[in-house]
């Protein structure tokens, strides 16, 4: 077996002030960095956002058939557009100002990396607006919200929201990348946190500079 071992294996809470909700992998036995601390290159974040209970049938006698067929209603907190712009405050309030691209079932601006580099980033509040005025079909039949954000320097961050239809509840993949500080990353779960339902949020793969 070639090529060295992966910087990061398992996972255990990483407690920052009285609660941490963000999980951070272990560094492998016998790799422990010494010395200063370099900074993340790349973070990839899983972050489960709390379902929001259904409501139970009306009817008492269909609500047997209906736990057995799973087929309880379906009330979701929100709908994608209101978590897609909870998202997009929450990353604003962290700094991420621009909007590169950004897509929501048919409506959006695609992503064109052979023009992000030339284009300017449309401002945040923009892209709240279009998510606000929105009338097309297709927006509340969406099951994913994407977006590439700008930083401040070289940040960057890929976030794509998904809704998970039958469990009711929605997940959160954002990648991280440019060159932050791991108290960074912790500050923006909780600008996040401060917007969105979070239940939990876990670093899945980090790449240091």
């Amino acid at each position: 077996m070639t090529g060295a071992p992966p910087p990061w294996i398992g996972s255990a809470p990483d407690v920052v002030g009285p609660v941490s909700l963000l999980n951070w992998p272990v560094v492998a036995a016998g790799r422990r960095p010494r010395g200063p601390q370099r900074p993340f290159r790349h973070v990839r974040l899983e972050i489960d956002l709390a379902p929001d209970p259904a409501a139970p049938s009306p009817n008492v006698l269909l609500r047997p058939l209906e736990h057995a067929l799973g087929e309880l209603p379906v009330r979701e907190r929100g709908s994608l557009a209101e978590l897609a712009r909870a998202v997009l405050h929450g990353f604003s309030a962290a700094g991420y100002q621009g909007v590169t691209s950004w897509k929501a079932g048919r409506i959006g601006s695609p992503a064109r990396p052979d023009r992000e580099a030339a284009s300017p980033p449309r401002r945040v509040g923009e892209v709240l607006t279009d998510l606000s005025g929105r009338t097309d079909p297709s927006l509340g039949r969406a099951r994913q919200f994407s977006a590439r954000l700008r930083g401040t320097g070289d940040r960057r961050a890929v976030v794509v929201l998904r809704r998970i239809h039958r469990e009711r509840r929605h997940s959160l993949t954002v990648d991280l990348s440019g060159t932050f500080q791991r108290e960074e990353v912790h500050a923006l779960v909780a600008a996040l946190h401060r917007h969105l339902p979070v239940r939990s949020a876990v670093v899945t793969r980090a790449g240091r500079a």
